[in-house]
């Protein structure tokens, strides 16, 4: 087969198919036919860092698409999968001698997964996975929306430990001991304007005046 031939004896990295600097490796032989059909060489020291690297660099770029852009992706890689399928079951067939339909299923489940992980990005969107847009989350130059302190906004760190003073001081969740006018407001409503009091306060002559979080 042509396509062993274009595998033979080479890495792919950074999308490309290149040719193998290793001095090492083994043949890849047609289980019923006995035929060698390809090659498979060793990687050396440099082509795997030069993979790793590359490597974290698209990580790097990933981790900046909003998800939108991730489940396009993923359902373009399904959409090429589902179109090689002939080719590629047909290559798992000669290198392990598996059944066609076998391999053939392979393929299909594989696109179906990849399928499956691009409409989890719309639906975890915002919860757990990436930006909604792209710069979203990353964008730290100054001005940008969440240009904060490495991610962080104090002001929230701040207002949630003045808010959780309050309520401990109204009403001491371990003792239930209650001080002041816990009787009357309890003790949720005060923490919570004190956060919000707190929040303000800190935004508007901290945050705001260094220039950080897209204030105006």
């Amino acid at each position: 087969m042509t396509a062993f031939a274009d595998l033979s004896a080479r890495h792919l990295i950074s999308g490309r198919l290149v040719r193998a600097e290793g001095k090492t490796g083994h043949d890849v032989l047609d289980p019923a036919t006995v035929d060698r059909i390809g090659e498979i060489v060793d990687g050396t020291t440099a082509e795997v860092e030069r993979a790793v690297e590359i490597a974290n660099d698209a990580h790097q770029q990933w981790r900046k698409t909003n998800y939108h852009k991730r489940s396009e992706l993923l359902h373009e890689a399904s959409h090429a999968m589902k179109q090689a399928r002939p080719l590629v079951a047909e290559m798992l067939t000669r290198e392990t001698g598996k059944p066609y339909k076998e391999s053939a299923d392979e393929v299909l489940w594989s696109a179906t997964a990849t399928d499956y992980y691009a409409e989890v990005f719309r639906h975890e969107a915002g919860r757990v996975l990436g930006p909604l847009v792209n710069g979203q989350f990353n964008d730290q130059s100054p001005g940008a929306p969440y240009a904060y302190w490495a991610g962080f906004n104090p002001a929230a760190l701040v207002a949630l430990a003045a808010g959780c003073g309050v309520y401990v001081y109204l009403l001491n969740p371990l003792s239930y001991v209650s001080h002041g006018p816990y009787r009357l407001l309890t003790a949720s409503l005060p923490a919570a304007a004190a956060a919000a009091i707190t929040f303000a306060l800190v935004t508007r002559f901290f945050v705001a005046r260094a220039g950080r979080g897209g204030y105006r």
